[in-house]
C-alpha cells in the first residue's frame, strides 16, 4: 500500500544528500538542480527507496528574459509524493543531459522541448522534431520567435511532413532505400527488438498505417515494419493536428482559456475545463462554492460515461464488431441530450468558469440523470453479453497488447491503461480534489494490462461514475454555483502551479506560469494521449497485423490532446 510521506522532513533530507536546494511548494516538493547534475540526481530520485520517483508525469520549458527554465515534474505511486526538478539553462544555446536513460517516457517529452524551445538533449538517442517538421524555421515557443518567412509561403506543399518513415530511409520488400526529406543521415533508430548488431536482419516490409486511416482514431501515423504477418516494430508519427494551444492561450486572458480547452480533448471536454479551472483558480487565489463542486463532479463523471462509451463503441469496430458501436452510440445521445439542456451544447460545452460553473441545473434534470442511470444499468449488461464475454472477443484480447506496470510507469501512462496493468492510482483516492473524498467508489484494477484488461476496467468505471453521481446528486447542497471572482485577473509574478485532475484517458494537468499580467507567461498541457501513446511499439511487438489495429484503439486516443 502506498505510504504517504513527511514532504517537509523529506526536502530537508533530500537537499543534504544531494546538495541542491529544495522546498515544499504546495503539494509539490520543488528541488533546484544544477544543470551539470540534472541526469545524476534525476537518477537517484528514481533510485532512492526513500523517495522511489519512479513516474515520468511530464517535462517542460518556459522562456524567461535571460534563461530558459526546465522543468520536469515526477510522482513517487508508493510515497503519494508529487515531485519537480528544475534547473536553468542558457538561452543563447540551451542544452543538457538527457532523461531518457532515466525514464523512458522523457524521449517524446524532450523531443517536444527541442521542437518548441530549441533545447539539446545530449545523449539523447533519437532528438527530432516531433509536432513540426524537420527544417522548420525556428523553435514557436520561444518568446522571440519570428517566422522569417512571407505570410503566403507559411503553409504549402513543401512544408507537409513526407509520407514515408520518420527516419533517414526507408526500405520496401525489395530492400530499396528511399531518402526522407528533412530528416539528416543517421537519424534512424537502432535497430529493434531481435536485430542486434552484425546479425543478418530478415526481410521485412515498412507500412504506413495512416495517417488517414479510420483506424487509427484520428490522423495518426504509425509506420510499422512486418516479418510477414509479424510486428517487428512500430514507430508512431505524430503532429499531423498540431492546433497551437499553448502558443494561442499565451495572448489570451485567464477567463478567455476556459472553453477552449474543451478542443484539446473533445471527448473529455468537462474535465479538460476542469484541469485548466483548478491550475487558473490555485494561482489567483478563487474559492469555489461547495455546489458548484458538486455540479463539477456530477458532470464530469457523466462526462466519463460517455467517454467510455464511445470507446467500447469505436473498439468494437476496431475488431470487426459493428453492433456495439450502434448500442454505445444511443446511449450517448441520452448524454448529449442532458448536457444540451444544461448548458445548450452536445459536445463542447464551455460549462465551467473560474470560480465555478456557467450556470446551476434546470428544473427535473437530477430527476433525468437518475433514469438515465438505471437505463444505463441495464445496457452494461447488454455489452456483455453482445461482446465482451463473447468468445471471438476473448481470443482477440486476452494476452494481446500488454505492458508492465514498470514500464508504463516509466513511460508516464496513466488513467484506465495503468490501472489494467494492476496499479491501484487514481487522482481522485491518490491525491483527491474537490468534493471526491465525500464519495464511496472502488478503483477498478486489471492484471495484466492487456486489451481485455483495459476494457473491463472502462467498464467497471463506467459502474463506479453511476455511484459516485448518484450519491453526488444525493447529498448536493443549496448556494451559489460561482464564487468571487476579481474584475482584474492578475497572479503574483513568477508564480507557477500544475492543476490536475482524473480524466477519462488519465491525468489531464495544466501548468501555468505568470509574469503578473492579466494573460499566462506560459501554458503547458498535459494530455495523458501523449504520454499513453509513447509505449505503442513496446505494446505492439510480437502481434499481428490485425492486433495492431485493435492495440491502438485500446489506447484510447484523441489527436487532439496528443498534437494539441
Amino acid at each position: 500500500m502506498p505510504t504517504q510521506v513527511n514532504a517537509e522532513e523529506l526536502a530537508a533530507s533530500l537537499g543534504e544528500r544531494l546538495g541542491v536546494e529544495a522546498k515544499v511548494a504546495g503539494t509539490d516538493l520543488v528541488l533546484d538542480v544544477p544543470r551539470e547534475r540534472w541526469s545524476d540526481v534525476a537518477r537517484l530520485l528514481r533510485d532512492d527507496p526513500a523517495v522511489d520517483a519512479r513516474f515520468f508525469s511530464f517535462l517542460t520549458a518556459a522562456d524567461g528574459k535571460d534563461s530558459i527554465s526546465l522543468v520536469v515534474y515526477l510522482r513517487s505511486l508508493s510515497r503519494k509524493l508529487s515531485l519537480v526538478m528544475k534547473t536553468t539553462l542558457c538561452r543563447e544555446s540551451p542544452q543538457v543531459a538527457s532523461l531518457c536513460g532515466v525514464w523512458a517516457g522523457a524521449s517524446w517529452h524532450e523531443r517536444e522541448a527541442w521542437d518548441m524551445f530549441g533545447i539539446r538533449f545530449q545523449g539523447h538517442p533519437d532528438l527530432r522534431r516531433i509536432l513540426l517538421w524537420e527544417g522548420y524555421p525556428g523553435h514557436p515557443l520561444r518568446k522571440d520567435f519570428v517566422d522569417p518567412r512571407p505570410a503566403r509561403e507559411r503553409v504549402g506543399p513543401q512544408d507537409r511532413p513526407a509520407l514515408l518513415a520518420p527516419w533517414g530511409n526507408v526500405s520496401g520488400a525489395g530492400g530499396a532505400a528511399v531518402p526522407v526529406a528533412g530528416v539528416p543521415d543517421g537519424a534512424r533508430p537502432a535497430a529493434g527488438a531481435g536485430e542486434a548488431s552484425g546479425e543478418a536482419e530478415p526481410e521485412v516490409l515498412e507500412v504506413n498505417m495512416g495517417p488517414q486511416h479510420p483506424s487509427t482514431h484520428g490522423v495518426l501515423r504509425v509506420v510499422a515494419r512486418f516479418d510477414g504477418e509479424v510486428v517487428r516494430s512500430v514507430e508512431p508519427v505524430i503532429g499531423y493536428l498540431h492546433r497551437c494551444f499553448e502558443k494561442v492561450c499565451e495572448g489570451w486572458n485567464y477567463a478567455q482559456i476556459v472553453p477552449f480547452c474543451d478542443r484539446n480533448d473533445y471527448l473529455g471536454a468537462i474535465t479538460n475545463e476542469w484541469a485548466y479551472c483548478r491550475a487558473a483558480e490555485a494561482l489567483l487565489g478563487i474559492e469555489v462554492p461547495e455546489r458548484a463542486e458538486y455540479l463539477r463532479v456530477i458532470t464530469a463523471e457523466l462526462q466519463r460515461i460517455c467517454s467510455h462509451l464511445l470507446w467500447f463503441g469505436t473498439f468494437s469496430l476496431d475488431l470487426g464488431a459493428t453492433t456495439p458501436f450502434i448500442y454505445a452510440f444511443r446511449e450517448r445521445e441520452i448524454l448529449y441530450d442532458l448536457f444540451e439542456s444544461l448548458c445548450g451544447a452536445r459536445l463542447l460545452y464551455g460549462y465551467l468558469r473560474l470560480g465555478g460553473v456557467r450556470n446551476d441545473v434546470p428544473p427535473g434534470w437530477f430527476t433525468e440523470v437518475e433514469r438515465y442511470l438505471r437505463m444505463q444499468e441495464e445496457k452494461l449488461k447488454e455489452y456483455y453479453d453482445l461482446l465482451i464475454d463473447n468468445a471471438i472477443f476473448l481470443s482477440r484480447t486476452k494476452g494481446i497488447g500488454g505492458i508492465s506496470a514498470q514500464d508504463a510507469i516509466a513511460y508516464g501512462v496513466s488513467g484506465p491503461m495503468l490501472r489494467a496493468c494492476g496499479v491501484n492510482w487514481d487522482l481522485r483516492k491518490d491525491e483527491p480534489y474537490s468534493v471526491y473524498p465525500r464519495f464511496s467508489f472502488d478503483v477498478p484494477l486489471g492484471e495484466t494490462g492487456d486489451l481485455y484488461d483495459r476494457c473491463i476496467v472502462r467498464m467497471r468505471e463506467i459502474e463506479e461514475s453511476i455511484r459516485i453521481v448518484r450519491q453526488a446528486v444525493a447529498s448536493i447542497p443549496e448556494g451559489d454555483v460561482v464564487g468571487k471572482v476579481p474584475r482584474a485577473l492578475r497572479p503574483p509574478a513568477g508564480a507557477e502551479v500544475y492543476g490536475r485532475v482524473e480524466g477519462p484517458r488519465g491525468e489531464v494537468g495544466c501548468y501555468l506560469v505568470s509574469d503578473g499580467s492579466p494573460k499566462p507567461w506560459r501554458l503547458k498541457w498535459r494530455g495523458p494521449c501523449f504520454s499513453n501513446l509513447q509505449p505503442l511499439d513496446l505494446m505492439a511487438r510480437g502481434h499481428k497485423v490485425a492486433d495492431l489495429v485493435a492495440i491502438v484503439g485500446s489506447t484510447d486516443i484523441v489527436l487532439g490532446e496528443v498534437d494539441r
